[in-house]
């Protein structure tokens, strides 16, 4: 359908550390429905989030091949390290790393996720019983 850029660097998403800048002064900001009214102060900015902010996010694991031709390892860190400044809990990546080329079919799922990704919702399910209202 087309091409996909990161906004900051004005790079094609595939390419090598495509979105890997200083800031992020060009990305989008973040819908307001998505946040807490207490997130945003009056210009629109991130405020610091509190612990039991932090807890009532959900958490997020990410999956990756390094080999991905189609989206650069640093577009997933950055996706990262902005819901992490937002207060979603980080669970670690499940990341394949291999020697070979980049190939756009090491974008698509692989069976080596499953585990990983099925012991991640288990755990959030039962953290989630867990929790005190």
């Amino acid at each position: 359908p087309g091409r996909w850029y990161d906004k900051d660097t004005l790079k094609t998403i595939g390419e090598l550390n495509a979105c890997r800048s200083i800031g992020f002064t060009a990305s989008p900001g973040w819908p307001a429905k998505n946040l807490n009214s207490s997130d945003k102060d009056p210009k629109g900015e991130i405020n610091t989030i509190t612990d039991g902010e932090i807890n009532s996010r959900p958490s997020f694991k990410q999956f990756h091949h390094v080999g991905d031709a189609g989206v650069d390892i640093s577009c997933m860190e950055k996706a990262r390290m902005q819901m992490v400044l937002r207060g979603f809990q980080d669970k670690g990546a499940g990341v394949i790393r291999d020697s070979g080329p980049k190939r756009l079919w090491k974008h698509f799922w692989a069976f080596r996720y499953n585990l990983p990704i099925l012991s991640f919702f288990k755990n959030t399910r039962q953290q989630g019983a867990n929790r005190t209202p």
